[in-house]
């Protein structure tokens, strides 16, 4: 389903691919978004217990599925692609960012913000990654180049 063949097509060079049409981003995305989140959550686990990779899905979860609504949305144009890594992952970071500093944990205040600060570069890191794939997977179309001078 996902995979495409190259072939030349009017206007196109031989050597150039068709742009991935809307209907089949979907799943890459969706496998893509949906493994970041994953390997945010056990990562998670693996460091501290089943209650904080629970407790940290509360954030990590709205954050890999908005990061993966911001790149859908950004892949119908062509952009840059360090402006679409950027924007997924600061979109990512938004959710565990207004869960820290909204909410009153009391005296757990501490154990949030330290498990927060050690999140949010996991999540980051994994959220680029995943972008990453896509852009070299020619998800997100690429910007036409500039012939003249």
């Amino acid at each position: 389903m996902m995979l495409r063949f190259t072939s030349a097509s009017r206007g196109r060079g031989a050597g150039q691919p068709r742009p991935w049409p809307w209907q089949a981003r979907i799943p890459a995305m969706i496998f893509a978004y949906g493994g970041a989140i994953l390997a945010v959550l056990t990562i998670e686990r693996l460091m501290h217990s089943a209650a904080s990779a629970t407790y940290a899905a509360i954030a990590v979860v709205p954050g890999g599925v908005v990061a993966g609504v911001c790149a859908f949305a950004l892949s119908f144009r062509p952009r840059a692609p360090l402006f679409v890594l950027a924007a997924a992952v600061v979109v990512a970071l938004l959710p565990l960012a207004v869960i820290v500093l909204s909410y009153d944990f009391r005296e757990f205040r501490p154990l949030v913000e330290q498990r927060a600060l050690l999140l949010a570069p996991i999540l980051a890191a994994s959220v680029a990654l995943a972008t990453g794939v896509l852009i070299a997977g020619g998800v997100f179309p690429p910007r036409e180049r500039e012939t003249g001078r």
